[in-house]
């Protein structure tokens, strides 16, 4: 709902603020998806590692892009 809220709606004033907070919060349901599979649902041992290193890349990948966006722009 709030990626909705944030594609319609204009609640920053700079467009990189915005867009900013729209891949974060693509990021963040894209990790509650991978803990899906670490239920029941997938039983297989081998595919929740392949799932858990998925996890790990998406994270990292964040921190990265959010760590050179703050670098950017300095304060």
């Amino acid at each position: 709902m709030v990626t909705i809220a944030i594609g319609s709606a204009d609640p920053f004033k700079d467009a990189t603020e915005r867009k900013l907070e729209f891949f974060n919060e693509t990021m963040i349901m894209i990790a509650g998806y991978h803990l899906f599979c670490f239920t029941d649902f997938v039983p297989d041992v081998k595919i929740r590692e392949k799932v858990g290193l998925s996890l790990m890349a998406c994270t990292i990948f964040c921190v990265v892009v959010n760590i050179l966006v703050v670098f950017k722009n300095p304060i």
